[in-house]
């Protein structure tokens, strides 16, 4: 199994996502400083857990993703918020993050 293979599929990390991606936020939250003007930069955002707890603290986050069942899960949970932009992310070139020039970020984060 692949990299993009094992990202496609349900697993029990769906499980516990929710749970270490809100721990992660909060800390992060402390230590990054993030505010109102804030426009973060996310690779890798799976079904979109730190967009929700980031999407009304923030101006702007990016969110890039190689599962196309994530992307489907955050674009759909964020479809009606401009706050919020989603992409996908090449899973053979990831190094080649197709994020736009605007709005410029103050932070980027990978989780994953």
């Amino acid at each position: 199994m692949n990299w993009t293979t094992y990202w496609n599929q349900p697993t029990i990390f769906d499980r516990i996502m929710s749970f270490s991606t809100r721990f992660f936020c909060q800390r992060a939250d402390a230590v990054l400083g993030l505010d109102a003007d804030s426009r973060i930069l996310d690779i890798g955002c799976g079904p979109g857990y730190l967009e929700e707890y980031f999407v009304d603290r923030v101006e702007h986050i990016t969110a890039l993703e190689v599962s196309e069942t994530y992307l489907q899960q955050c674009t759909g949970r964020f479809r009606n918020q401009p706050g919020v932009k989603v992409l996908p992310l090449d899973g053979h070139a990831y190094t080649q993050i197709p994020v736009p020039r605007e709005p410029a970020f103050t932070h980027a984060i990978v989780l994953s």
